[in-house]
């Protein structure tokens, strides 16, 4: 058994990690294993009966099927010596001094370039459709002077004074001379017992001049871009608890975090343990906060924006606990390699991190928020500075309340934990409609799956290139959203989805088409779907739907629009918004929704996705009598 005197004479010869986290510091020594795939971290814990410290390289991401730069290793680390101390018990032991560096630290992409990149960004991704928010990031350079264990044992000191972190982190890796320290602020994935926790994180306050924080932490929480920014990455998040906890769950938030030099929002996502959990790691790969969305188009742009592989930075570091004898997978708590340095034997190292770019983002404070985020581990590189916090209770009083009223902004829906949604089962009754959503490369399909299963009905989702019209036979065919331009008949995706409608339509199969699907709909109704002006990705909008007023999510750079041909169609029922584009449309057998009734954005979503359903199995009652 060890006691806290090893810390004087660690050796770094020996692959370990330091992981502190809630008042404890835990050490863990072992065998060092690269591994190929995120299933062999079970495979390696099951067979040496042992807990397994994991590091995934961002290029993991491709086990989802997403584009990824990079062919890193899987780091795992089979405990062979643990030990776990207070961590007010260890402080004492570790060095006063830290890191030194040698020279400066400088981007390799000056701000005036990354700038630059941004704003190409929004103009071509974000406008073009193909995305509503992607983290680019950028890596910044520098070397250590006299490099030592003190001296990293000094700099893992400094940030567990700091707090705000989820975990500290100080994995040594002496095969291949890297070590990775890091105070990464964020959860990514717990599953313990029966229960599974993601915490999205999103809206970034660079704490700067201490005397005019408070000024500007109200002036935060009151930002629209950093409102909705967090929006987006819980929808996102939303969507991937979707996947991996079918029977639902709950929202708990907003909260705010300091961490280095900047705070955060966050929100915690509480659901009940379904997944094994290796594969319940896999599908959440990785966090929307250092990806985007859709996250595999948003993986698609990363691979083309960033030229190098982003190794260790925007993966994970977590434990894995060996399985009981009686169980079939172990526990995990992870969370995101942000806020981190990988340093190598030279003493050189890289730091990297990027903001989530947005439709309103600004590329010049989006250069000074990447650089502040580097901050967030530099910070603990050279003299200890201020540590004493800026969010003080005082502060953190003054602001709760109007911090927490933005949740009544919400639908309501998500933000409780999800029983049957017996209130708006009035009329026609949905228990055991059978409905298909067809996934167009966007995993809201989960979220609206979860939402119809409330309503007691059987969904099957299924990709847009495995669905076949002739083999579904549900009451009700859910066309999804998905990136993408659906003018574009080239495209693959979007030519099999005209496919899709034309033959579902043709049929008089009771159809609903959703953000691209409503667009595809339009498109064959021989609608105008144009281009915005301006996009609305990751917008709520008061608007209304079907006489009534709703504030609802908007994910779209392109919609159907009111014009002289459309006026002239007797046949179809629209609501449009003050732009004149189409929010809604209603037809004989479809609806069209522009808008995301799932978004948690989306106050009346619920309500407005069960009427559609309802109104649409009243349709297929009028087609099949009229048939007959």
């Amino acid at each position: 058994m060890l006691d806290a005197d090893f810390l004087k004479n660690i050796d770094m010869q020996k692959p370990f990690a330091l992981i502190e986290k809630d008042g404890r510091l835990n050490f863990y020594q072992g065998r060092l294993h690269r591994l190929e795939a995120i299933g062999d971290i079970h495979d390696v814990a099951r067979r040496e009966n042992t807990d397994l410290v994991f590091v995934l390289p961002y290029r993991a991401i491709r086990e989802r099927g997403f584009d990824a730069r990079g062919d890193e290793p899987v780091l795992g680390l089979s405990v062979q010596m643990q030990a776990g101390f207070a961590t007010e018990d260890i402080l004492p032991l570790l060095p006063q001094d830290g890191i030194a560096l040698d020279g400066g630290v400088a981007p390799e992409t000056d701000d005036a370039v990354y700038a630059a990149l941004v704003a190409d960004f929004q103009k071509n991704e974000i406008e073009g459709g193909h995305v509503s928010q992607t983290t680019i990031s950028r890596r910044f350079k520098g070397k250590i002077k006299d490099l030592s264990p003190a001296a990293l044992l000094g700099t893992f000191r400094k940030i567990i004074l700091r707090r705000g972190h989820y975990m500290a982190v100080l994995f040594n890796n002496p095969e291949d001379g890297q070590v990775i320290i890091a105070a990464t602020p964020e959860r990514h994935l717990e599953v313990t017992g029966t229960r599974t926790i993601m915490t999205p994180i999103a809206g970034t306050l660079r704490k700067e001049d201490r005397d005019s924080f408070p000024a500007r932490l109200k002036n935060f929480i009151r930002d629209e871009k950093e409102i909705n920014e967090l929006f987006q990455v819980l929808d996102e998040e939303m969507k991937i608890m979707g996947l991996i906890c079918p029977e639902g769950g709950a929202v708990d938030g907003p909260f705010l975090r300091e961490v280095g030099a900047v705070v955060h929002s966050e929100y915690n996502l509480l659901g009940k343990r379904t997944l094994h959990s290796i594969d319940a790691l896999r599908e959440t790969l990785h966090a929307p906060t250092v990806v985007g969305s859709p996250m595999e188009s948003a993986a698609r742009m990363i691979a083309k924006y960033e030229p190098e592989s982003r190794r260790y930075y925007a993966g994970e570091i977590g434990i894995y606990r060996r399985p009981r004898t009686d169980a079939p997978d172990g526990d995990i708590d992870s969370a995101i390699l942000i806020r981190m340095a990988e340093i190598f034997a030279d003493g050189t190292f890289t730091v990297q991190s990027g903001g989530g770019i947005v439709r309103d983002s600004d590329p010049e404070n989006e250069a000074r928020e990447s650089t502040a985020k580097a901050q967030g581990i530099l910070r603990y590189f050279g003299e200890d500075g201020d540590a004493r916090p800026y969010l003080t209770e005082e502060l953190l009083d003054g602001v709760r309340a109007e911090f927490t009223a933005r949740n009544a902004q919400l639908s309501q829906f998500w933000l409780d934990k999800q029983d049957p949604y017996d209130a708006l089962k009035t009329g026609t009754d949905l228990q055991d409609l059978s409905v298909t959503i067809i996934n167009n490369e966007d995993n809201f399909a989960y979220m609206i799956a979860h939402v119809i299963r409330s309503f007691g009905a059987e969904v099957a989702v299924i990709d847009t290139f495995a669905y076949e019209a002739e083999k579904d036979n549900a009451a009700v065919t859910v066309i999804g959203p998905g990136p993408g331009n659906p003018n574009d008949a080239t495209h693959p995706r979007m030519a099999q989805l005209h496919r899709i409608a034309a033959e579902l339509r043709g049929k008089n199969r009771p159809v609903l088409g959703i953000c691209l699907g409503h667009q595809i709909l339009a498109r064959h109704e021989g609608l105008n779907v144009a281009q915005q002006t301006s996009s609305t990705q990751g917008m709520p909008l008061q608007v209304t739907v079907a006489g009534k007023n709703c504030r609802l999510g908007f994910y779209n750079s392109f919609s159907p629009v009111m014009d002289g041909a459309a006026e002239q169609r007797g046949d179809l029922r629209f609501d449009c918004d003050d732009k004149g584009r189409i929010i809604a449309l209603f037809g004989n057998g479809f609806t069209g929704y522009q808008f995301h009734p799932e978004s948690v954005m989306s106050q009346q979503g619920v309500a407005l996705l069960y009427d559609a359903l309802k109104d649409l199995c009243r349709a297929k009652i009028k087609i099949a009598a009229a048939a007959s």
